[in-house]
């Protein structure tokens, strides 16, 4: 097993069983046992319900934990807020990059009044994870929202979160689009063949390793890259340093 770098993680109870003790010492039993050397998180509470209070509680948990880190959870809704949680959070070593919700927010990472955020995230040049999957289901989540943001703000690395789900290829063509969109290959979705097909469209520096945990199961996402076709160098790539060099962890 190779190392890696999970960069998509949850961190606290959901409103349904998931059956996984979410506390960090379980965590970083879970990180042990896939070598997972660092893994960033973003709060529960933050996506579904309060993200201030969520952000905060997330910070009082990975503080001191050396493995840890954290996305301050946005919400476009409330820009003004916003913004004030992206200088709060991104003060610290320990929060490198932010988190936006289409779905759960009801509000496209394009809406306009969502423009003074995202211009503050910019600004601090952290990575932005964005939720993503097939809009027909999910409304607001299509990939290709993320698309103008990535053209008006070119120096903001923009990832695609579950790499638009069943319509991958969707979230393929719009990293074609913009050389600033990466996607993470975090998804209940694991179609054969999918990452091989992905390297060879967009190369293996444009995907990113994810597990989901504690929601999701890492030997998901690990499985996918084993059974990949693909090079050893390029799994290498995905696992760890793309993370690496995209977080500066």
């Amino acid at each position: 097993m190779m190392k890696s770098i999970d960069i998509h993680a949850y961190y606290g109870p959901w409103p349904w069983p998931i059956g996984v003790d979410w506390t960090v010492p379980s965590i970083l039993k879970i990180m042990d046992e896939y070598e997972i050397e660092k893994a960033i998180f973003m709060s529960n509470l933050a996506l579904l319900y309060d993200f201030r209070e969520g952000n905060r509680i997330l910070k009082e948990a990975i503080d001191g934990e050396e493995r840890l880190f954290g996305y301050v959870v946005v919400n476009l809704n409330y820009p003004e807020e916003s913004i004030e949680e992206i200088r709060t959070y991104f003060k610290y070593r320990n929060f490198v990059g932010a988190k936006i919700h289409q779905v759960f927010a009801e509000t496209p990472v394009n809406v306009k009044r969502g423009k003074p955020a995202i211009q503050e995230l910019a600004r601090h040049n952290r990575p932005l994870l964005v939720h993503t999957f097939d809009e027909r289901l999910e409304p607001y989540s299509s990939p290709l929202h993320a698309v103008e943001v990535a053209e008006e703000h070119p120096d903001l690395k923009i990832i695609l979160g579950h790499m638009g789900g069943y319509h991958w290829m969707t979230a393929v063509k719009a990293a074609q689009q913009a050389e600033n969109i990466y996607l993470d290959l975090q998804s209940s979705c694991i179609d054969r063949d999918k990452i091989a097909e992905t390297v060879s469209e967009l190369g293996a520096k444009k995907i990113l390793f994810g597990t989901g945990m504690t929601e999701g199961a890492p030997e998901r996402s690990l499985g996918m890259i084993e059974d990949a076709e693909i090079t050893t160098r390029e799994k290498e790539m995905i696992l760890y340093k793309n993370a690496k060099d995209i977080f500066r962890l």
